[in-house]
């Protein structure tokens, strides 16, 4: 997926500093060159990502219209946290657009392969999970009122997010505090999450997960 992201943002990218949407024979090239094709050629499933992330490139660059976001500027520095031990650690927030307008609006693309609501004109805060939700809600924190989207690649549409709307603020401020609370135990060697196939066979987060990777011992990271 990560290599899917740098495709779209590129994309994005394109547009913001063209100030024009990309043509097809414009993203097919962006495409070629940030995915060429005999790049991880021996995947077993390479003909079936290849296509789709062409396919979602297409419809990013009809659907991103940058003459909505006249003057902005991409944000490249980097999301970081400082650890109890003083170590300043990247947090990476898997964003396809992260961008200021020229009237100082901030904005946060983010992607999502399907939409539980196929009519829904947005996506609401109950609708992603809680670590989809986090970049937005990290972000919220840092800079106030950020104006996230949500490039939905299957259904090929680039929706609103809508914040809570029970108790807004609390919300966002809950789930970014038991996510510094995660990040300092993790640095502190400590992992709290409980493994079994149930639950770990259906986490988009294993290839990342100290207890999947086996550099867990005795609820110490190691």
């Amino acid at each position: 997926m990560q290599r899917v992201r740098e495709v779209l943002r590129a994309v994005i990218e394109f547009a913001l500093r063209n100030g024009r949407k990309a043509s097809d024979s414009e993203t097919v090239q962006i495409v070629e060159e940030k995915w060429p094709p005999d790049q991880q050629k021996d995947h077993p499933h390479l003909s079936l990502y290849r296509p789709r992330v062409l396919r979602w490139a297409r419809a990013l660059a009809q659907a991103f219209d940058p003459t909505n976001f006249v003057g902005a500027t991409l944000r490249e520095e980097p999301f970081e946290w400082t650890d109890d031990s003083g170590v300043s650690r990247i947090i990476k927030l898997q964003l396809i657009g992260h961008f200021d307008d020229g009237n100082g609006d901030h904005f946060a693309v983010a992607l999502q392969v399907d939409s539980a609501d196929e009519s829904a004109a947005e996506v609401k805060w109950s609708q992603l999970k809680d670590y989809q939700r986090l970049p937005f809600v990290l972000l919220h924190q840092r800079h106030g009122d950020v104006q996230p989207r949500v490039f939905v690649g299957e259904k090929g549409e680039l929706l609103s997010f809508r914040w809570s709307q029970r108790r807004p603020e609390e919300s966002t401020r809950v789930q970014a505090d038991a996510a510094r609370q995660v990040f300092q135990r993790l640095t502190s060697g400590i992992f709290d999450g409980t493994t079994n196939d149930w639950a770990c066979d259906r986490c988009p987060c294993r290839t990342i997960c100290p207890g999947w990777i086996g550099a867990i011992q005795k609820d110490k990271v190691i």
